[in-house]
C-alpha cells in the first residue's frame, strides 16, 4: 500500500475512534428550541474543473468528498475535536461563546498544469505541474447567524498525490491526449495546513408571499501552512424559492462543507427550493506552494501574484434531503506569467441524512 493512503486510512479511523456521539441520545441534550432544526448531518461532493471554461491548464480539476456531522453541544465533543474547540476560544474571534458545534471530515485531491501540456521538457515561465491529496478535520461553532470553521488538512504534494493518474485516467475515458510533462512535476512534500473561516448572515429578506426571498452573508478568514498562507475575504448572495437553512460553498475550497447554517425556513414547508447564489472573494497570498514550488527543496516555480480574486455566480435545485448546485467563476491571474485569468465551472451535490 502506499504510504500516504496508510496514513490516510490511520488517520480516518483515528477520526472515526475520536468522533463525537451524534446518537439520539445526545440530540437530546440540545436545547429544545433546537433539537427539531438541527437534527441532521450532510454528505457533499465538490467538482471542479476547467473544461466548464473550454481549457485544460492552470486550476485544471479538483474533487472534494467532505462529511459534517449533526449538530451537538460542546459537552459531546471528544479527543482531536475538543482540541479544535480549544484553538478557536484561544483565538477569541467567536463574537461569543457558540452554543451549537459539528465536527467534519473530508477528503481532497487538487490538480494543476500549464497551458501547454503537450511538451514534455520543463517550461520554465509557466505554472508547474503539481498535485495535492489530503485529508481534514474540522470542527465548526454557530449561533443562528455566525459561524466559524477550523480546519486541519494533512496532505501531500507530488506524484503520491495521484493527480498524474487520475488525469491519465480521465483523459483515456475521454479519448483526450495525455499531458506529457507530469515528469516534471513538483516532489514529494508532507503539507500540514491551518484553514479557518468565520461566516456571518447579514440579511434575510422574504420578497413575496409566494415563497421567494433573498439573504446575504459575508466571511473571512486565513490560511497558514507549507502549503498556503494567505488571507482571504468575500461576500455572497442567494435570491430565489424556498431558500434552505443550510448553505454550501458554491465552489471547492478547503472549508468546503454544507453547513445548516441558520434558523429553519420555508423548506419544512415545501419540499422544493430554487435560488441562485452571486459572490466575489479576494485573498492576499504569503505563499502557494503550486507556484512557488517545494519547500524544502529547488523545484520549478514562477513569481505568484500577490492578490487573487474570484467572481461565482451559480444555481441550485433542491428537493427534499437532495441538493445539486452548479456554479461558474472567474479567478484572476495567478502569476505574472500568465496570460489572463481564468474561466472554470464547479458542480456540487449534498444530501442530508
Amino acid at each position: 500500500m502506499n504510504p500516504f493512503f496508510a496514513t490516510i486510512l490511520t488517520a480516518a479511523l483515528v477520526g472515526a475512534a475520536f468522533a463525537a456521539d451524534t446518537s439520539a441520545e445526545s440530540q437530546q441534550n440540545l436545547p429544545a428550541a433546537l433539537s427539531r432544526d438541527h437534527n441532521h448531518g450532510y454528505l457533499s461532493l465538490f467538482f471542479d474543473n476547467d473544461t466548464f471554461g473550454g481549457t485544460d491548464e492552470n486550476y485544471t480539476n479538483g474533487v472534494r468528498l467532505s462529511w459534517i456531522s449533526p449538530s451537538l453541544p460542546v459537552d459531546r465533543l471528544s479527543g482531536f475535536y475538543r482540541n479544535l474547540d480549544w484553538l478557536l476560544h484561544r483565538m477569541d474571534w467567536q463574537g461569543g461563546t457558540p452554543w451549537l458545534y459539528q465536527y467534519g471530515i473530508s477528503l481532497t485531491q487538487l490538480m494543476f498544469t500549464p497551458a501547454d501540456n503537450s511538451i514534455s521538457e520543463l517550461i520554465p515561465d509557466d505554472r508547474p505541474y503539481a498535485g495535492w491529496l489530503g485529508l481534514g478535520f474540522s470542527l465548526h461553532a454557530k449561533t443562528d447567524s455566525l459561524l466559524h470553521s477550523l480546519e486541519l488538512s494533512v496532505g501531500v504534494v507530488g506524484p503520491s498525490s495521484l493527480a498524474e493518474n487520475s488525469q491519465d485516467l480521465i483523459h483515456d475515458l475521454r479519448n483526450i491526449d495525455k499531458a506529457q510533462g507530469w515528469d516534471n512535476q513538483l516532489e514529494d512534500e508532507l503539507t500540514i495546513n491551518l484553514h479557518y473561516r468565520r461566516t456571518k448572515q447579514l440579511f434575510e429578506w422574504s420578497v413575496l408571499d409566494d415563497g421567494f426571498e433573498m439573504d446575504g452573508l459575508y466571511r473571512w478568514g486565513f490560511e497558514l501552512g507549507n502549503a498556503w498562507i494567505n488571507v482571504n475575504g468575500g461576500a455572497y448572495m442567494r435570491a430565489g424559492w424556498n431558500l434552505p437553512s443550510d448553505f454550501s460553498d458554491p465552489k471547492l475550497s478547503a472549508t468546503a462543507y454544507t453547513h445548516q447554517l441558520f434558523t429553519e425556513r420555508r423548506e419544512r414547508l415545501n419540499p422544493w427550493s430554487l435560488f441562485f447564489t452571486v459572490g466575489a472573494e479576494g485573498k492576499v497570498v504569503g505563499r502557494d506552494i503550486f507556484l512557488d514550488g517545494n519547500t524544502f527543496e529547488d523545484s520549478h516555480s514562477v513569481d505568484k501574484r500577490h492578490f487573487v480574486a474570484d467572481l461565482t455566480a451559480g444555481v441550485t435545485v433542491r428537493y427534499k434531503q437532495l441538493r445539486v448546485s452548479y456554479a461558474h467563476s472567474y479567478r484572476t491571474e495567478e502569476f505574472a506569467e500568465q496570460e489572463g485569468g481564468q474561466y472554470f465551472g464547479s458542480v456540487s451535490m449534498g444530501f442530508a441524512f
